[in-house]
C-alpha cells in the first residue's frame, strides 16, 4: 500500500491522503474533484461509517459515481439556507484499500452486494503460503530498480494526462472477447445462482478494463487491445477475482448463519 502511495505521489507530485469523509463532505468534494484517487491501510473504521443514518445514499453514489455518471444532489434547506445542491459531472475515482477478511466481514453485509457496490469491487484474497526473504540493506540495485519503476509509471501518467484516449480492438481480439463473454454466461445460467450472475455481468466491464491496463503498461504504450491482453485479463477475473467474491459472500453468509443460530 505504502509503495502505491509513494508511486502516485512521485509520480504526480499530489500527496495521498488517509481520507475519512461523511456522504455529504464526498459530495462536496467530488463536485469540486471529480477525478480522485483512494488509498488507504486499514479501512475498517471507514467501512463502519458507510453504514451509519447520517451517509444514508452512500450506496448509490458510490455505484453511478463507479460507472461515470453524471450526479446530482439536493440536500433539504436548513432553516432561512437554500438547499444544498452538488452537481457531479464526468466522475472518475479509484480505490486501493485494504483490511482483514475479520474486519471486512464484521462491517460489510450482503446488501453491500444486492445494490451492487461491492460487485464492482476486485477483491485480492491470498490465502496461500508466500515466501519470505532475509531482512536486508538496500542497494544500489534496488535504488536502479526503484527508479526505473517510477519513471514507467511516469511515462504512463504523462501519456494519459496528455488527452482524452480512445481504444480499438484487434479484429481477432474483438471475436475472442465476444466468444468468450457469451459461453461464460451461457454456463453462468445454467448454475441457477442469482449472485454469481451478478457478479459475472460486472466482470465483462473488468475483462475490458483489466485488458486496457495491459495495453498501457506495454513498451511501447498501445491503445489497442489484443487477443493476448483479453486472454490474461479474463483469466484473472474468470480464475481469480470472480471466485475470490464469491468465497467473500460465501464467508459473509455463513456468518449470518452463525448469528442467527447463537440468538
Amino acid at each position: 500500500m505504502q509503495k502505491t502511495r509513494e508511486i502516485y505521489e512521485m509520480v504526480t507530485d499530489e500527496l495521498l491522503f488517509n481520507e475519512d469523509f461523511s456522504i455529504e463532505g464526498y459530495l462536496e468534494s467530488l463536485s469540486v474533484t471529480p477525478r480522485q484517487h483512494h488509498v488507504r491501510d486499514e479501512v475498517a473504521g471507514f467501512l463502519a461509517k458507510i453504514h451509519k443514518q447520517y451517509n444514508e445514499g452512500f450506496q448509490e453514489l458510490e455505484c453511478a459515481v463507479y460507472d461515470g455518471q453524471n450526479f446530482k444532489k439536493t440536500l433539504a434547506s436548513k432553516g432561512n439556507r437554500e438547499p444544498k445542491v452538488f452537481d457531479i459531472k464526468d466522475p472518475y475515482v479509484t480505490k486501493f484499500y485494504a483490511t482483514t477478511p475479520e474486519n471486512y466481514l464484521r462491517y460489510m453485509t450482503i446488501e453491500d452486494f444486492l445494490c451492487g457496490r461491492e460487485l464492482r469491487t476486485l477483491f485480492c484474497f491470498p490465502n496461500y503460503s508466500k515466501s519470505r526473504k532475509p531482512l536486508a540493506m538496500e542497494e544500489d540495485e534496488d535504488h536502479a530498480k526503484w527508479f526505473n519503476l517510477v519513471g514507467r509509471a511516469e511515462k504512463i501518467y504523462r501519456f494519459i494526462e496528455k488527452d482524452e484516449i480512445s481504444f480499438s480492438f484487434d479484429p481477432e481480439a474483438l471475436e475472442y472477447y465476444s466468444k468468450l463473454t457469451a459461453e461464460y454466461e451461457d454456463f453462468v445460467d445454467k448454475e441457477k445462482n442469482d449472485m454469481l450472475s451478478s457478479a459475472v455481468g460486472r466482470s465483462q466491464i473488468h475483462i475490458l478494463k483489466l485488458a486496457m491496463l495491459l495495453e498501457l503498461g506495454t513498451e511501447p504504450i498501445s491503445t489497442t487491445i489484443t487477443k493476448e491482453s483479453i486472454e490474461i485479463a479474463s483469466c484473472a477475473v474468470i480464475k481469480y477475482f470472480v471466485p475470490t467474491l464469491l468465497d467473500v459472500i460465501d464467508r459473509l453468509q455463513e456468518d449470518i448463519k452463525t448469528i442467527r443460530l447463537r440468538r
